[in-house]
């Protein structure tokens, strides 16, 4: 719908496609670009919060219901307290990035607002008509 095209590509080589200009841009994590110096060669990040990695924690259920509703309430409280401290933690590392990516490596970092998000509501729309069509490549 908006006229891309998707390549994928094995991320040994993707450091060279973006120096080449065979590829135009790259989505991973900032870790990865970091520890894989696309900052080398890519200088503007655009933070689009676009995938949200939920902490979640999974039990088996007959273990679950082994326990006291003491314990479970126990269990719930400190897997809250953990959840909540990974979550910060993972939001100041992110800061921390940010601030390298543009004081260290001269990149500029984009973080759009909310009026920049609304304007791409009416550009996303044919991605969402498209949906089906679009998911039925990756089978």
């Amino acid at each position: 719908s908006w006229g891309a095209a998707a390549t994928p590509m094995n991320i040994n080589e993707l450091y060279m496609a973006l120096q080449t200009g065979t590829v135009d841009g790259q989505e991973n994590p900032l870790p990865t670009f970091e520890a894989q110096k696309f900052y080398e060669v890519v200088k503007n990040i655009t933070l689009t919060n676009h995938i949200i990695c939920p902490s979640m924690m999974f039990v088996n259920l007959d273990t679950w219901n082994s326990l006291s509703k003491k314990d479970q309430e126990v269990v719930q409280a400190a897997v809250k307290n953990a959840i909540d401290w990974e979550d910060q933690a993972v939001l100041d590392a992110e800061k921390e990035l940010q601030e390298k990516m543009a004081k260290e490596y001269g990149c500029t970092v984009i973080t759009p607002d909310d009026s920049i998000r609304e304007a791409t509501i009416p550009a996303i729309k044919p991605l969402i008509e498209d949906w089906d069509k679009i998911q039925s490549y990756a089978k």
